[in-house]
């Protein structure tokens, strides 16, 4: 029973059951499912004949229930592009009663996959039931930075509560070689190589000997790429470095190389012939003039 109010609150009509059905085991213990911040209040225990019954009043039991504040658990595994992975969101708590409800939402993924989900109820006891929910994916570079929530919502208490991780997926892009690799000679040259991956790549020229260049290295990260390049830069360039250089990008265990072949041309030259030769013209010209108008 529960006080001050009524005898009967219909309100807990299918949400009370004893702890253990069977009487004779003197166990009066009772369990209420899907709590709401209403059930707050003193109970005591009553025992009711067919002419009379009897109330324990003076052992009381106080319930407080508080809302819902805990989170739930979202457990990641290590993603790599293009491999199958799962994703599990744990509901808080271990109570028995209705299933919750969860949902997953993509925020900064571009074109997010599709959820495919599956509910689980782990029964641990007769009033411990562990809830959760199996996201599986393909992972995506795509998807490297994103915001993945888990909502798990109770119906009858229109109750809810969230939780969000960032996604990190290993990928990495194939090297790309940005710059002008035809210069004049006492030019500068200036070719940068550069890879989008996570973790981040390092990256290294070498020369036509196959002698490692010191260079420039620098990396970009924002919430979506993870942009790592290096800048071959030399000043006042001779034909002499001429030839065919390389940039190679480590990644993790693995490896990529670009060659890229570097031109130097020649000074031009600026030639005085068609200036002579023009001004040559412009006097042939004027000596004619001037012969005319003496005749």
């Amino acid at each position: 029973y529960f006080t001050p109010k009524t005898k009967f609150q219909s309100s807990f009509s299918g949400r009370v059951s004893l702890l253990e059905p069977n009487l004779s085991q003197r166990n009066c213990g009772i369990i209420i499912n899907d709590l709401q911040l209403s059930d707050s209040g003193t109970y005591h225990f009553r025992v009711n004949s067919d002419n009379s019954g009897f109330s324990f009043s003076s052992s009381r039991a106080t319930v407080s229930v508080k809302a819902l504040q805990q989170k739930p658990t979202v457990q990641t595994p290590a993603l790599t592009e293009g491999q199958h992975s799962a994703l599990t969101c744990t509901a808080p708590g271990l109570c028995s009663g209705s299933e919750p409800t969860f949902t997953w939402t993509w925020r900064g993924a571009g074109d997010a996959p599709p959820n495919v989900t599956t509910a689980t109820t782990d029964r641990l006891t007769p009033v411990n039931h562990r809830h959760s929910s199996t996201l599986e994916l393909t992972a995506s570079a795509e998807l490297h930075g994103a915001e993945l929530s888990c909502t798990v919502s109770y119906k009858p208490s229109s109750s809810s509560t969230q939780d969000s991780v960032r996604i990190n997926v290993t990928y990495v892009k194939d090297l790309e070689v940005s710059g002008d690799t035809v210069v004049k000679e006492g030019d500068s040259l200036n070719v940068t190589c550069s890879v989008d991956s996570f973790p981040p790549s390092r990256l290294m020229w070498f020369g036509p000997n196959k002698t490692r260049l010191n260079v420039s290295e620098t990396t970009e990260s924002s919430s979506q790429t993870d942009l790592g390049s290096a800048s071959l830069l030399i000043h006042n360039v001779t034909q002499a470095q001429s030839g065919q250089y390389m940039c190679e990008g480590l990644h993790l265990n693995s490896s990529q190389t670009r060659d890229v072949h570097i031109s130097v041309c020649p000074p031009a030259t600026v030639s005085l012939l068609p200036a002579l030769i023009v001004s040559l013209i412009l006097n042939v010209v004027f000596i004619v003039v001037i012969v005319f108008l003496v005749l």
